[in-house]
């Protein structure tokens, strides 16, 4: 006998492919919007949609960011050498550039070297 659980909120295909009808800088904002929420691991599932098209340094960006969000994913389980290892790639990868597409980077590399002085990461807001 089946018993009525609730009204079923959403219905998502998990065997078909994602067809992204929305555009970069707005997957950006909502992968962003869901880090500063410390979503982080919705956040890094969300920037995966423009890493995978991305190329040269955009992608590299794109990666220091997503990795930066898995950082603070094993942060939250409590594997700080496993989060710090991330947080040095991610670095590495978001480069030399102050901003990307309204993204402070500057700000988002001083947030992974004070982590990583003081071995404690711990979540913060990604300034646009």
């Amino acid at each position: 006998m089946e018993r009525e659980v609730g009204r079923v909120l959403t219905s998502k295909l998990l065997d078909q492919p994602l067809l992204e009808t929305r555009g970069k800088n707005e997957i950006l904002r909502e992968g962003i919007e869901l880090f500063n929420e410390e979503r982080f691991w919705e956040s890094h599932e969300m920037l995966e949609r423009i890493w995978h098209p991305a190329k040269g340094s955009e992608k590299e960006i794109i990666q220091g960011l997503i990795l930066t969000a898995a950082g603070l994913v094993h942060a939250q389980k409590d594997r700080i050498e496993t989060s710090l290892n991330m947080l040095r790639k991610a670095k590495d990868k978001l480069g030399q550039d102050k901003n990307y597409e309204g993204v402070n980077l500057e700000h988002v590399r001083q947030k992974i070297n004070e982590m990583i002085q003081s071995r404690e990461p711990k979540p913060f807001k990604i300034k646009l």
